[in-house]
């Protein structure tokens, strides 16, 4: 499963991001008007992307979307925090909700594919919290001549200043839920648990919602006020996803 969605800090002449990428991202570069002036972009048309992975990372607004038709999951990431995944497939490089031509066979898409093929990183400025956007640019929304031009004499394009403000909002909520993450670990909520299909197992870590149960009323109550308690039960409710996961891998 992925594990490790954090971007790391811009370094060398390119500003190519180093260190271990995000699932999906062959490559990241920090965006730059000299270097990439002649740069096109055209949003794809499908997910043919995202074939090759069986899990992405997902925030806390997505669960309760996300719950009514695939499988939720924690996963240690980089660091030891668990993150939330949504499971799309059992074995490694298996995505089920992907038609043959790359299309989404869900009623909803993860923002994490939405945000592809741009990311955020560290601008490697003492200033805490200060990002830049960069980009995968082997992904074929790049393709030479395709799209429109991603920096204009005016400044950036439409499509740039979206992918901006998206994926600042996305790292924002993925801080908040590696936050409920640890909240859980520490309250001691988190099992081992394990699910298999012919040839394939996944291991992960699940939500104990006996233990759940038993918080003290006052910790439910702060909970339910902050989100947390809907989050925690849309990943215990999403567990009967399984058995629909594999009946798609059946089929």
């Amino acid at each position: 499963m992925a594990t490790k969605p954090e971007a790391k800090p811009a370094t060398g002449p390119d500003r190519e991001l180093r260190g271990t990428l995000p699932v999906l991202y062959a490559s990241a570069s920090v965006l730059d008007r000299d270097r990439h002036a002649s740069l096109c972009f055209a949003p794809a048309a499908d997910f043919a992307f995202a074939a090759g992975t069986n899990s992405l990372p997902v925030v806390l607004s997505e669960f309760v979307h996300l719950s009514r038709f695939c499988p939720l999951a924690l996963v240690r990431a980089e660091g030891g925090d668990p993150i939330a995944v949504a499971v799309l497939g059992f074995a490694s490089g298996e995505n089920l909700f992907l038609d043959a031509s790359g299309n989404w066979l869900g009623p909803y898409i993860p923002a994490w594919l939405r945000r592809y093929p741009f990311l955020l990183a560290q601008s490697g400025t003492p200033a805490a919290g200060h990002f830049v956007l960069a980009a995968d640019l082997t992904a074929r929304h790049f393709a030479a001549g395709q799209g429109d031009p991603v920096f204009r004499a005016d400044g950036t394009s439409d499509a740039i200043g979206h992918a901006m403000g998206f994926c600042l909002r996305f790292e924002q909520e993925l801080a908040a839920t590696r936050a409920f993450g640890r909240t859980l670990a520490e309250a001691g909520l988190l099992t081992e648990e394990t699910e298999a299909d012919r040839d394939a197992s996944l291991s992960f870590l699940g939500i104990d919602h006996e233990a759940l149960a038993r918080l003290r009323p006052r910790r439910l109550a702060d909970w339910r006020d902050n989100g947390m308690l809907a989050a925690a039960l849309a990943v215990i409710a999403s567990q009967r996803r399984w058995r629909s996961l594999s009946g798609r891998r059946q089929a």
